[in-house]
């Protein structure tokens, strides 16, 4: 995906959820790398690991271990 394919991303679960923001950086999460940050968004539009895998170039083992850790924002 190209860097205003993820803008358009960003935007749009931001106004579905205006608080994702706020729960990823001001939590106990911790996101700190661009990459969690996507696959959190993915998770978020309710993307499945396969589907955000094709999407990131991310292991699966990888995708797995960051939706386990930030499941909260996947509901």
């Amino acid at each position: 995906m190209t860097v205003a394919d993820w803008k358009q991303v960003y935007r749009t679960v931001d106004e579905l959820d205006p608080t994702i923001k706020q729960h990823l950086f001001c939590g106990e999460q911790g996101i700190v790398t661009e990459q969690q940050m996507q696959v959190v968004y993915l998770m978020r539009i309710g993307l499945t690991n396969t589907q955000i895998q094709n999407l990131t170039n991310l292991s699966r083992q990888t995708i797995w271990r960051w939706r386990k850790k930030y499941l909260a924002f996947n509901s």
